[in-house]
């Protein structure tokens, strides 16, 4: 393991033994400071115990992240103390074992995002969102032990309120709860983080600026504000100093647009400003800039294109994955898009559906091929309804 060389800031965290609210931006060590911080708590659990430090995000991306960073840094021995989970997989692990609590049947399962769609298209549900779509959810759930997604966080949390024991039990087991990615914890999901980590040291780390959704910024200030008053602390901010990228002035220029302010372009600085005929010219310019600076750096190293939105971002991924004809770089960019497992899945489905129909033309398998289609056209235009 690499050596650890803490800002001021973080030395005073790492040596803290009580909660914190820990605000920063990319790359200026949050991932590296709970892991470190996780470490010299998990050395000092008693060797007998089966305590372990809990590592809590909304989002899978940010639990493998954390989890990738732990194989680095942490030592073998040490990482059996670590436990890496979404809101979600932690809610499903307890609804597993105490679900009847809650009057879950004994032979309940999770079901996936496409079994969900199948399960309220043959139910005749209304839209998801739309009312009496959760009430039938959860109906579907006590009844017939079927878990949906949206379901899973509320159960749990009913379970928790329900149980005081549970609670103290979950408080011995996780004496350390650190929370990644806090500026996009749903209200469901903060409802179970002060149920889980009451007893327990909780930190957590956020950026209010990373919000995902903007119509949320308003609502992650009133939780910071509220974890404040859980916890009794105050918001600690993470000093501007970056770890990730060698050129500071290029999160100079992130900072200025993230917060509206002017940035005046230096000389010398290595940020440049290129005008754009946006969408016609987009693709080869991106496709330049990316050849001139692979033939500066190492192959092992990665090229980060910032975007305003998902759906840009996947725009000019897909635009470098796939040149056309006559491009000025003619060869694919191995640009990463991250692929909509249940949307896949339906398609897979849908492809089985019409060969079953297919073979044995009748009643149940058209039925069954109708719900499919319908299936894969929900998961693939979620913009029709």
């Amino acid at each position: 393991m690499d050596a650890f060389v803490p800002t001021p800031e973080q030395d005073a965290l790492l040596r803290a033994d009580v909660s914190a609210l820990v605000t920063a931006g990319p790359g200026t060590g949050k991932t590296r400071t709970a892991i470190e911080k996780a470490i010299r708590v998990a050395r000092e659990l008693p060797s007998d115990s089966r305590q372990q430090v809990l590592f809590l995000s909304f989002s899978n991306a940010a639990v493998h992240r954390l989890s990738d960073a732990a194989r680095i840094h942490v030592p073998f021995k040490d990482r059996r103390r670590l436990k890496f989970v979404t809101y979600h997989a932690l809610a499903a692990e307890m609804l597993r074992m105490y679900g009847r609590f809650v009057g879950l049947p004994a032979t309940m399962r999770i079901v996936d995002t496409l079994e969900e769609t199948l399960l309220a298209l043959e139910g005749g549900w209304p839209a998801d969102g739309e009312a009496g779509y959760a009430e039938l959810a959860r109906r579907a759930a006590k009844e017939r032990g079927l878990v949906t997604f949206g379901t899973m966080v509320g159960l749990a949390v009913a379970l928790l309120k329900g149980t005081p024991l549970l609670r103290s039990l979950l408080a011995r087991q996780y004496p350390l709860v650190i929370v990644d990615e806090f500026q996009d914890t749903s209200e469901e999901q903060w409802q179970l983080l002060q149920l889980v980590g009451d007893g327990s040291q909780v930190i957590a780390f956020g950026d209010p600026n990373q919000v995902i959704y903007g119509s949320l910024h308003a609502a992650t200030e009133r939780r910071m504000e509220q974890f404040q008053e859980w916890k009794g602390v105050r918001i600690t901010p993470f000093s501007a100093n970056n770890f990730r990228c060698g050129n500071a002035e290029i999160l100079t220029v992130a900072d200025a647009m993230l917060t509206g302010r002017r940035y005046t372009e230096k000389d010398g600085s290595g940020v440049e400003f290129v005008d754009i005929e946006y969408r016609s010219r987009l693709r080869a310019a991106l496709a330049l800039i990316w050849k001139a600076i692979r033939e500066q750096i190492g192959k092992n190293e990665t090229i980060a294109f910032l975007t305003p939105s998902n759906t840009l971002a996947e725009e000019v991924a897909t635009g470098l994955r796939n040149p056309p004809v006559g491009a000025t770089v003619r060869f694919p960019v191995h640009a990463r898009i991250a692929r909509d497992e249940a949307a896949h899945d339906a398609v897979l489905l849908a492809l089985v559906a019409i060969r079953d129909c297919v073979r044995v033309p009748e009643d149940r398998t058209i039925a069954k091929a109708a719900l499919a289609l319908t299936a894969m056209e929900l998961a693939w235009n979620s913009r029709r309804k």
